[in-house]
C-alpha cells in the first residue's frame, strides 16, 4: 500500500500554527499551546468556523464534541448537555419533523449575542427554513436525526459515570416555556426510543423522515447516497432503515436507560429491549463472506427486510458501543478481528484515516460522494480508534490517531474531510479538490469545510489521552500480526 501525503504550499511554520482556531458559541479560541476549549454557553457550539456551518449547531456534532472532551472539560459537556435538553422536542411537527422527546439535529439564530450574523449565514437560514419551517422567523429548529437522541442518553450516562448524578436534578427551560430536571429531559428522550423500537418489525431503531423535503438519511452519513446497494440503487427510503452503527447508539442508551431506571420491571423491560438489539445485529448484519457488518437493514417492496452489503466504515463505528463489548469473549472475538482486519487493510485505510466506504466500490454512485470511497472523517477515525482501545488494541488504535494528527499539521487546518485518491494522495484545498474532482469526471461534490469541531475535539482528546499514564495492554497475537502488515505513521506529538 502506498502512503503519500500531498503536503500544502505552506513553509512549515505555517503549516504548524495556521487557522488554529474554534468557535465556541460566538468566541474564537487559540492559544501558544495550540488552543484552549472554553465552556459552551446557552447557545451551544457552532458545527464549523467555515461559511456553510458557522453558527449551525448540530445536536449531533455536540454530542460528539462533547464525548470527546468529557474527561477534559466537564463544565463543556454539563452545558452541552443543559442546550440540547432545552431545545429538545416537546410536540409534534411534520415539517420540522420535531416530535416529543427528540434531539433537535440542527439550529440556527439569525441573532447570536444580539450581533446579526452574515448575510451568507442568513441566507442559508432562510433557505433551510423554507424547506424544514420557521420561515421568516428569527430562529429555527430542525429534528431531522435519529441519532442524537440515543446519543444524548449515551452522553448524560457516560457523564454521571464518571461525575455522579447531580446533574439529573439540574434544571433547564424547555420549548415549553417550563422549567425541569435534566432526568425529565433523559425520561422523554427514553421514551422516544422505545416508541421507535416498538414499531419496528425488526425491534431495531429504524430511521424514516417526516418531511419528504427532509434529510433523507437522518443518522451521521446524512448524504443521499450514503447508504447504497451493491448493484447500484439507493437504500428504500419508503420504509425504515436501521444503520449498524445506529444499533450501538440504541444499545448503549437502552443500558443507560436501565441504569437510570425507578423500578425492577422498567429495568428489565430495558435490558430485554438492549438484549434483543443486540442479538439481532448479530443474526442480521453480519457478511460472513467479508468477515465484516452490513452497513444496514433496508426493506425491499414487498417489505421483506435485505442487507445493503456495501462495506462502509460504519462497522467501525460500532467498535465504540458496548455492544459487541458486552458479549462473551468467545462470542466477540471474531466479529471485533474481522472488523479490524478489514479496516486496517487497503480498501479502508489511508494516510488520514478510513475510507468511509471500501475502495471496491468506488464507482458506488458513478460520481464522487460525501461519504463515498474517496473520503476520510477524521471523526470517524477518532471513533473508531476508541473503539479498538475498548477491546485492548492500543497500538492500532494510535495508528489511527497518528493519522488524524498528521492529516490536521500537514493541512494546517480541521478540516472536516479529506478526499484520498487510489494512491493515497490527499486533497483537502479548493483547487487541489476541483481538479480532482474534474479528473475523476465529478460534480457537485462538497468543498471540505475548515474549523471543524469535532475534528478539533478529537484532536484534543487524542493529546489529552495520551498525556495520561497508560495502562498497558495485551492484545495478543492478533494484533501485532495485523500491525505487522499495516503500513505505520510516526507518533505526532502535537498538531501544532
Amino acid at each position: 500500500m502506498k502512503f503519500k501525503i500531498k503536503w500544502s504550499k505552506k513553509s512549515k511554520k505555517q503549516r504548524q500554527v495556521s487557522l488554529l482556531s474554534l468557535l465556541i458559541t460566538h468566541h474564537t479560541i487559540s492559544s501558544e499551546n495550540f488552543m484552549e476549549l472554553i465552556e459552551a454557553g446557552r447557545e451551544g457550539i457552532f458545527a464549523s468556523t467555515d461559511s456553510k456551518y458557522s453558527y449551525a449547531i448540530f445536536g449531533r456534532d455536540s454530542i460528539e464534541v462533547a464525548e470527546d472532551l468529557l474527561g477534559s472539560h466537564r463544565q463543556l459537556a454539563r452545558d452541552v448537555i443543559i442546550t440540547l435538553a432545552s431545545l429538545q422536542g416537546v410536540g409534534l411537527n411534520l415539517q420540522s419533523e420535531e416530535e416529543p422527546g427528540k434531539i433537535h439535529h440542527e439550529y440556527r439564530s439569525r441573532y447570536f449575542e444580539g450581533q446579526r450574523i452574515s448575510d451568507q449565514s442568513a441566507k442559508i437560514l432562510s433557505d433551510l427554513q423554507q424547506l424544514w419551517g420557521s420561515d421568516g422567523k428569527n430562529e429555527m429548529v430542525y429534528y431531522g436525526s435519529y441519532d442524537a437522541t440515543p446519543l444524548f442518553i449515551r452522553l448524560v450516562g457516560r457523564y454521571t459515570d464518571k461525575y455522579g448524578d447531580d446533574i439529573l436534578k439540574e434544571e433547564y427551560t424547555g420549548r415549553d416555556n417550563k422549567r425541569h430536571p435534566i432526568g425529565h429531559s433523559v425520561e422523554d428522550a427514553e421514551q422516544w426510543l422505545v416508541d421507535k423500537i416498538n414499531c419496528s418489525p425488526l425491534g431495531l431503531l429504524e430511521y424514516k423522515q417526516l418531511n419528504p423535503k427532509g434529510i433523507a438519511n437522518q443518522v451521521w452519513k446524512d448524504s443521499e447516497t450514503s447508504y447504497i446497494h451493491l448493484d447500484g440503487s439507493l437504500a428504500n427510503h419508503n420504509r425504515g432503515i436501521a444503520s449498524v452503527e445506529l444499533q450501538g447508539y440504541a444499545y448503549d442508551a437502552l443500558k443507560v436507560a436501565a441504569k437510570f431506571s425507578k423500578s425492577a420491571p422498567e429495568r428489565e423491560k430495558f435490558l430485554n429491549m438492549a438484549e434483543r438489539i443486540q442479538k439481532t445485529v448479530m443474526e442480521k448484519f453480519w457478511l460472513p463472506s467479508e468477515d465484516f457488518f452490513a452497513e444496514g437493514l433496508d426493506y425491499d417492496d414487498k417489505g421483506n427486510s435485505r442487507q445493503i452489503k456495501t462495506l462502509c466504515s460504519n462497522g467501525g463505528v460500532l467498535l465504540e458501543s458496548r455492544l459487541l463489548r458486552d458479549l462473551p469473549k468467545e462470542v466477540s472475538a471474531k466479529y471485533i478481528q474481522g472488523v479490524a482486519r478489514q479496516l486496517c487493510g487497503s480498501q479502508f485505510l489511508t494516510p488520514a484515516g478510513i475510507r468511509s466506504r471500501a475502495l471496491k466500490h468506488k464507482d458506488l454512485p458513478w460520481f464522487i460522494d460525501y461519504h463515498g470511497s474517496y473520503t476520510v472523517w477524521p471523526k470517524e477515525a477518532y471513533d473508531i480508534a476508541k473503539g479498538l482501545r475498548n477491546f485492548g488494541f492500543n497500538d492500532l488504535a494510535e495508528q489511527l490517531e497518528n493519522r488524524i494528527l498528521a492529516s490536521v499539521r500537514v493541512a494546517g487546518e480541521f478540516y472536516e474531510f479529506f478526499y484520498v485518491d487510489e494512491d493515497n494522495k490527499l486533497y483537502y484545498e479548493k483547487d487541489e479538490v476541483q481538479r480532482f474532482l474534474k479528473l475523476k469526471r465529478s460534480k457537485d461534490s462538497p468543498l471540505p469545510q475548515k474549523g471543524q469541531a469535532w475534528v478539533i475535539s478529537a484532536v484534543l482528546g487524542i493529546e489529552d489521552q495520551r498525556a495520561r499514564p497508560q495502562t498497558p495492554a495485551e492484545a495478543g497475537g492478533f494484533e501485532s500480526s495485523l500491525l505487522a502488515k499495516t503500513p505505520l505513521v510516526e507518533p505526532v506529538l502535537n498538531a501544532r
